[in-house]
């Protein structure tokens, strides 16, 4: 993903509450809107400010501040399970979830492991 979405539209499982129409995005006609809400990203901001030195000229010099603004946008999410592949044998997941745009640091085998685990499980149901 290139750009951060400007909302994520989530639903809250087995929910009987449902928000306003004009809270939601438009939706196709039909849609279960149980559950359903739009999490934005927040917003966080700071200044570093650093003093450095700057040579105009020899024997002229002057301290300058140097200014650096940063902005950060991120969603606040928790992971809702997450797993070592050692402690996850035999078990069985109806559903794995993996993020093929964000590797792990380390590489992705262990992930293709899981993801094999469970469609060979998924096979046999």
């Amino acid at each position: 993903m290139q750009y951060l979405p400007r909302a994520i539209l989530l639903r809250a499982e087995k929910a009987k509450w449902s928000l306003p129409r004009e809270a939601l995005p438009p939706l196709p006609r039909g849609t279960d809107t149980r559950g359903l809400f739009l999490l934005e990203p927040g917003k966080s901001s700071f200044t570093h400010i650093t003093k450095v030195r700057a040579d105009f000229a020899p024997g002229l010099s002057k301290a300058v501040e140097h200014h650096i603004a940063v902005t950060r946008r991120q969603f606040a999410l928790v992971p809702a399970d997450v797993r070592t592949v050692y402690l996850s044998q035999g078990e069985t997941f109806d559903t794995v979830v993996l993020d093929l745009l964000c590797p792990p640091p380390h590489g992705g085998t262990h992930f293709l492991v899981i993801l094999l685990r469970d469609a060979l499980a998924s096979t046999h149901r």
